[in-house]
């Protein structure tokens, strides 16, 4: 929040941005029929009749007219400060709105691993329910991997993106297998720590 604003006051920064638009269109009829007037009492000053009055009527006139146009340079000053206020308000509405997204994200990324790996041990099939008790750790020791991956893939997806973007758009790329084989490196690196998975190491092999 701007320094020195009310929260009532930011509360109808929109309303009072939509009453300075108006007073502006107001401003500008007002000051396009005072120059209309000015026009005609010009035009009369060959009259005879109504020369002793021209005189005080043009200085009215001119009078007017300066003060309209005060009034239309201070208004149209004040119309994008209220604007800002507005953005700053949208800004922070935004922000505010993309912490609740990444919390979300972040609970969803931990939880739904966890609910995804129960429901595969809770599937009905004879492979899973043979009759074989299965100790509470093997939960464990595939949810959290499981878990971890996923968070991995969440944090690192514009990463991933951006490696699978600049395959598609290499230039001159007469190895696309070897290039593949490097990000599939790369990201075993990323989620094993060091040295190379077995799985990329068979892909080295193959391709030798």
């Amino acid at each position: 929040m701007l320094p020195g604003l009310k929260p009532q006051y930011l509360a109808t920064t929109e309303v009072r941005l939509l009453e300075k638009e108006s007073f502006e269109e107001y401003l500008k009829q007002t000051w396009s029929m005072l120059n209309m007037n000015l026009r005609v009492i010009n035009s009369l000053e060959t009259y005879s009749w109504f020369a002793d009055n021209r005189s005080q009527i043009l200085k009215d006139y001119q009078f007017l007219e300066n003060k309209v146009m005060i009034q239309m340079k201070q208004n149209s000053a004040s119309i994008p400060l209220l604007t800002a206020m507005i953005a700053v308000e949208e800004s922070r509405k935004a922000i505010q709105q993309a912490n609740d997204v990444k919390a979300l994200t972040v609970l969803a990324t931990v939880y739904i691993p966890l609910s995804f790996v129960a429901g595969v041990f809770g599937m009905n099939v004879s492979e899973l329910n043979s009759g074989i008790d299965v100790d509470i750790w093997l939960y464990f020791a595939i949810s959290i991997p499981v878990t971890v991956a996923s968070m991995v893939l969440v944090w690192k997806w514009e990463w991933l993106t951006r490696k699978v973007q600049n395959f598609r758009i290499r230039p001159n790329n007469s190895s696309p297998r070897k290039t593949v084989s490097e990000a599939l490196f790369s990201v075993g690196k990323m989620t094993a720590g060091i040295g190379k998975p077995r799985d990329v190491q068979i892909g080295h092999d193959l391709e030798k």
